[in-house]
């Protein structure tokens, strides 16, 4: 028993991508540690205040109007990882508000960060993670019991992950419509509000020389890191074909890197979607991924689903527990199974077990039930923590840069659309300039200064009354016009 404690308390303390992470109560050390974080990341990320809210009554109104059986979901377009942190930011400065009067819905790639001190920090501010490349069926079943029993409005994107552009959407996912319509048909809600809301990150004016300057910055730091260079700037060119410039000179470095036997394309779309193939077809090979899956990156959507997926394979892999604790827990579960526990201290460790294997322990299930949930899952864990044990330190290394070429596969997408429109606005070439950048060294970089602006639309109010419901793929198009409304463009969702 006091193995299986030691191993316990040292496994808590590690990311566990196997793990649903469900929302703890509130502690006032992890929400002053949110708060100081939420500030600095602002300000890291060169966003100006004070902030200009635009319609904030209608989710002022929604804090205090949702309940059990009547509950809310807030639908913001993701533009890029400030998003949360302005409704944050909104929420600590109100007198009248804290931040635990929303709940939120967010990648379990999040909670993986900083040896898991991210996912402390988050499951103590009603957050709780989804993994996008499996049937997440413990983050589906809280989305579900939140609807019945909370208390706060969830937030949920709708994109599912950052679009880095304001004027239009990424692909809508149609699982924000799919769980609040499966609420109302299953009797879970009798009514449901969702509230589209959209960011806007306009950029402070700058001149001509301003920006001049900001691209040789650029030129400097990737000829420091990569020894590529970049053509000078040119003022006489407008802003499209500045852009136009940094994308070619992205892909032409990732192409040099990812050698090819073949020349680049003359397109820099065909180039972009040439590098996708290419950085697929390579991780395919060494994780044994389906030819038919490397088809399937050439479309956005589709592009989006696989790199998901194959993230969560490989994250499986670099994540994995250890085999020693793995043998201890099962040695105690096979132990319990001839002598079930009884007293409320082991029910405790039985509980404290399934909260750090599955994420929340399931008190009243019967205790039998309860273990041979634990051992399958067991099972499951097993063969990737062999894999684990087994892989060299050069390995193990390779599947963390594989994790972030699934990234880089959603970027090059992003290139590619890029490269088919003209970058009117100094937002539009930050956001050129900001994807090219992480695309290439796998870090944010934002040298330039924005304020910060959230938009709320009036909610669209679905009741379990109604004579006939709308189609998920109906409701997720209501939706994303009412986030084109705000976002005052014509470009549809892929």
């Amino acid at each position: 028993m006091l193995a299986l404690l030691i191993s316990l308390i040292q496994h808590s303390t590690f990311p566990n991508p196997f793990r649903f992470y469900a929302p703890k109560r509130r502690s006032w050390l992890p929400v002053w540690i949110n708060e100081a974080l939420n500030t600095r990341i602002l300000n890291n990320m060169n966003l100006q205040g004070p902030p200009d809210y635009v319609g904030i009554a209608a989710l002022r109104e929604l804090l205090f109007t949702t309940s059990p059986q009547h509950p809310a979901i807030v639908v913001p377009a993701h533009v890029g990882f400030a998003d949360p942190h302005v409704i944050q930011k909104w929420l600590f400065e109100s007198p009248d508000l804290n931040s635990h009067q929303l709940s939120w819905m967010a990648g379990i790639e999040a909670f993986e960060k900083s040896f898991g001190f991210a996912a402390l920090i988050l499951t103590h501010n009603q957050t709780y993670s989804v993994d996008r490349g499996v049937l997440d069926r413990a983050s589906l079943q809280y989305t579900q019991h939140h609807l019945k029993t909370g208390t706060t409005p969830l937030v949920m994107f709708i994109e599912g992950e950052a679009n880095f552009r304001e004027d239009s959407l990424g692909p809508c996912q149609p699982g924000v419509a799919q769980l609040g319509l499966k609420a109302l048909q299953n009797g879970v809600a009798q009514d449901i509000r969702f509230l589209p809301v959209s960011f806007h990150y306009p950029c402070i004016p700058r001149d001509s020389a301003w920006y001049a300057a900001l691209y040789q910055t650029t030129l400097g730091k990737w000829q420091a890191h990569f020894k590529t260079s970049l053509p000078p700037w040119d003022a006489a060119l407008p802003m499209p074909a500045q852009a136009l410039r940094l994308i070619d000179s992205a892909l032409e470095y990732l192409w040099q890197q990812s050698s090819p036997k073949v020349s680049p394309p003359t397109s820099l779309a065909e180039k972009a979607l040439a590098l996708i193939h290419h950085l697929g077809l390579q991780l395919a090979d060494t994780h044994g991924f389906v030819a038919e899956d490397v088809a399937a990156l050439s479309e956005v959507a589709s592009a989006l689903e696989v790199k998901n997926r194959w993230r969560s394979t490989i994250a499986r892999n670099v994540f994995a527990p250890k085999q020693a604790w793995l043998d201890t827990y099962r040695h105690q579960l096979q132990h319990w199974q001839v002598h079930p526990p009884k007293s409320r201290w082991t029910l405790g460790v039985l509980a404290r077990l399934e909260r750090t294997l599955l994420g929340q322990p399931e008190p009243n299930a019967p205790v039998e039930k309860r273990l041979q949930s634990l051992l399958r899952h067991l099972d499951r864990l097993t063969p990737y923590a062999t894999q684990r044990q087994q892989a060299s330190a050069s390995l193990i290394a390779q599947w963390h840069r594989d994790m972030l070429t699934c990234r880089q596969i959603k970027l090059l997408h992003l290139l590619r659309e890029a490269s088919q429109y003209e970058q009117t606005t100094p937002e539009a070439w930050d956001a050129v300039r900001l994807v090219c950048h992480l695309l290439l060294t796998h870090q944010f970089w934002y040298p330039t200064p924005k304020r910060m602006q959230l938009r709320v639309a009036n909610p669209l109010v679905l009741s379990a009354a109604d004579p006939e419901l709308p189609t998920p793929a109906a409701l997720t198009g209501e939706l994303s016009q009412a986030l084109m409304g705000l976002m005052g463009t014509g470009h549809r969702c892929h």
